[in-house]
């Protein structure tokens, strides 16, 4: 019976295992897989970009195959589709609008989907209709029009908020909309024009605009003094008289033979001379001189009102006078008859006033204007005619001073030049550069003089795409005689670059034009140097020659030959292969790429190299190659030259004048002038032809190597003596020299310079 029971058991348990899934995948199981269950993860979840473009990724989990669709005309999304984990590059253009724009999404995988929301931020922007107001004198309100889609802030500077009031304020919404605010312009008190300012700016960045409002001046005409009284002996007297219109002066008819106005030399008159006669009545007489506005009736009236016969006048004996010239009055106290002579040699600027009156004790001088640069003097002699009698009168007259400047601006192109600003002075002066301009100007100091009528600036290439300009103020160090200098430099213009390489390769061989960053990121020196300037444009594109177009660094060939490789991108900056690619570089055509500031071509096999339109060049490294020449003449920003180990027989280096580093050894130089490179730190000329060297003017050279040259025992201690002083750091000396065996060391060991040697 037992028996019986356990095969009913057995039985039934292989019956109930036969019914069970044979394994066999259903078409139908949303698993798939074998069965697994389909699995779909994205991160993030979103994906938010600034309004002016930029890259971002995001990955994709996965156990199956996937797919990406919907995506934005303005957003590029790499790859679209693919297998597994993946992480998916995506690209949003710089975004012209002034809302935020967004679109989802859809990541498939089997029957699970996955929705992404992308979103671009608005463009934000503040646009005044205009920007520069002029109101008239009484006052006035504006309107001024803004379109913003942003919340901003009206700002006007505490210096002009006492003439200038904002009316209405309204914070702005979304969109680009269309506001009006009001300002109220009051009357100007004042006898000069002002300018204020408002700003209208963006509550959460540092965007902004500004208003310019100009206001026109209140016309006056002011005498400072309206009444003279004026002895019988008659004299000169200045008028001040303030004013800021066009005037006349008007003398009545019936007194002109007695009133006199002595006209000045300047274009506007200020102080107003006038030649009062001497009196020869016993009355007192008067005059009335009207100043007069041109264009309107705006008038003052001077009073001149002279003494009769009987004034009296103190002595004056010493006279220093302005540059400018001027009248003065004499009075001599005498009961005798006198002369009055003036020395032969002054003639010329002093000259007596002479009196309608018959006998007067009132010398009047006239002093013309010193318009030479040196200081000058005279005496006077008033001597009895019948003995020797006599007094002197001194007279100085000041230099004029002067700074004239022979050209006051300069436009500089983007890739910048030398100038040489003329300087007329016979004062001591200052020379001031404007904030920042100190990056981008450097003064060249080719006159050892103490003062030197010609200053030399080189302007290095401006690298960016703004508009940049500097002052240099001309300053007498005793006063506040000052001339300024104006420098406008054009902006580098954004263009598609392109350079051009022929190359020789072998199958299987791998060519690569461009070194990640890595490579410099590597390398500490490297990094500092080049960094800022080595980047893969973001519109990066190579035609490699074989039919292949991309935008990547490297590139495998799978046939030998030669092949023509085409690199295109906006504003190239840098350009660098080494030994990696040995001998594979036939050409190059750099003339096309006019932004570069980095140009590495080692190990390569060139023969010529044209670097004339690559003004903004400012490290080369052309080592191992087969040229012959180099013309740098163009290159005047180059601060790093290493063109060791090839076959260049001359270095011409008198227009790189802001050189630190040069390396030309291995070559075949004869001679080498660096008098013009006085900023070098850095020389390795060894191995050349060279017969004799002089740093003498190379005052910051720090590290020298001019071993295996035919130097003779002359010419070596000629160069000895050339050195600068060492330099030292904590107490050490930082001035390193490479030597041959043959060299006497005492001279550079004399100047503190360290020794080491090859031997």
């Amino acid at each position: 019976m037992r028996k019986l029971i356990f095969l009913f058991i057995l039985l039934s348990t292989l019956l109930a295992n036969c019914g069970k899934d044979s394994g066999t995948d259903d078409p139908n199981d949303p698993k798939g897989n074998g069965g697994e269950q389909t699995t779909l993860t994205i991160s993030p979840n979103e994906l938010t970009f600034k309004s002016e473009g930029e890259e971002k990724t995001f990955s994709i989990t996965s156990n199956s195959d996937w797919i990406i669709t919907n995506p934005s005309t303005w957003c590029k999304i790499n790859p679209t589709q693919g297998n597994g984990n993946s992480t998916i590059t995506a690209i949003a253009d710089p975004s012209e609008e002034y809302d935020d724009r967004n679109f989802n999404l859809t990541i498939k995988a089997g029957e699970t989907t996955k929705v992404m929301t992308v979103t671009q931020k608005k463009k934000d922007a503040i646009i005044l209709t205009k920007e520069k107001y002029d109101i008239p004198t009484e006052g006035d309100n504006i309107t001024v029009e803004v379109k913003s889609n942003i919340s901003y802030s009206t700002i006007i500077p505490e210096e002009h908020n006492e003439w200038i009031k904002q009316i209405e304020t309204k914070q702005l919404g979304r969109g680009l909309e269309t506001k009006n605010l009001n300002f109220e312009i009051s009357a100007n008190p004042t006898t000069d024009k002002r300018e204020g300012i408002i700003i209208i700016k963006d509550n959460s960045s540092s965007l902004a605009d500004t208003i310019h409002v100009y206001q026109a001046q209140k016309d006056e005409l002011i005498l400072t003094q309206d009444t003279y009284n004026v002895s019988s002996k008659g004299e000169n007297i200045n008028v001040e008289l303030r004013s800021n219109v066009d005037y006349e002066v008007i003398i009545p008819e019936d007194v002109k033979d007695w009133v006199n106005r002595i006209t000045s030399r300047s274009s506007r008159v200020d102080n107003l001379i006038f030649n009062i006669a001497a009196n020869p009545t016993y009355d007192n007489r008067s005059a009335k001189v009207i100043i007069k506005d041109k264009n309107s009736e705006l008038a003052d009236t001077l009073n001149i009102n002279q003494t009769q016969v009987n004034a009296i006048i103190l002595t004056q004996e010493k006279y220093e006078i302005p540059s400018e010239g001027q009248n003065i009055k004499i009075e001599v106290k005498s009961n005798i008859k006198y002369d009055i002579i003036i020395p032969d040699n002054a003639k010329e600027w002093i000259k007596q006033i002479q009196s309608r009156a018959l006998i007067t004790n009132i010398i009047n001088l006239s002093i013309s204007e010193n318009t030479s640069y040196e200081q000058r003097a005279a005496e006077i002699v008033v001597k009895d005619k019948n003995s020797n009698l006599s007094d002197t009168i001194r007279i100085t007259q000041k230099q004029n001073n002067i700074i004239i400047l022979t050209q006051k601006k300069y436009d500089i192109p983007a890739e910048g030049q030398q100038i040489s600003i003329e300087i007329k002075s016979n004062i001591e002066y200052d020379i001031l550069l404007s904030t920042d301009a100190e990056k981008w100007i450097e003064k060249i100091d080719l006159s050892r003089a103490l003062i030197t009528n010609t200053l030399n600036y080189n302007i290095l290439p401006n690298t960016t795409y703004n508009e940049r300009k500097a002052e240099i103020i001309i300053k007498d160090k005793g006063s506040d005689l000052s001339d300024t200098v104006k420098i406008i430099q054009n902006p580098m213009i954004p263009t598609m670059d392109e350079i051009i390489l022929t190359i020789k390769v072998n199958r299987n061989d791998i060519f690569s034009p461009f070194s990640s960053p890595e490579y410099f990121n590597d390398d500490k020196e490297k990094k500092e140097k080049y960094g800022a300037y080595h980047k893969i444009p973001q519109d990066w594109e190579v035609k490699w020659g074989d039919g292949q177009t991309t935008n990547s660094t490297t590139h495998q060939y799978k046939l030998e030959g030669i092949y023509q490789v085409i690199i295109k991108g906006t504003g190239i900056t840098s350009i660098w292969s080494d030994e990696k690619c040995k001998n594979m570089i036939e050409e190059i055509d750099v003339t096309k790429a006019p932004n570069l500031v980095i140009l590495g071509i080692l190990y390569q096999n060139l023969k010529t190299l044209d670097l004339s339109k690559n003004t903004a060049l400012r490290f080369l490294e052309c080592e191992y190659n087969e040229l012959s020449s180099l013309d740098l003449s163009k290159n005047i920003a180059l601060e790093s030259l290493q063109c060791m180990a090839n076959n260049i027989t001359s270095l011409d280096l008198s227009k790189n004048i802001v050189l630190t580093f040069l390396e030309c050894c291995g070559n075949k130089i004869t001679t080498l002038d660096l008098s013009k490179s006085s900023e070098l730190i850095y020389l390795d000329c060894g191995e050349n032809q060279l017969s004799s060297l002089d740093l003498s003017t190379n005052t910051e050279i720090v590290e020298l190597y001019c071993t295996d040259n035919p130097f003779t025992q002359e010419s070596v201690n000629n160069l000895l003596n050339s050195l600068p002083m060492g330099k030292y750091d904590n107490g050490k000396s930082i001035s390193t020299l490479w030597i041959d065996d043959k060299w006497d060391i005492s001279i550079a060991e004399e100047k503190g310079w360290k020794i080491n040697s090859y031997f």
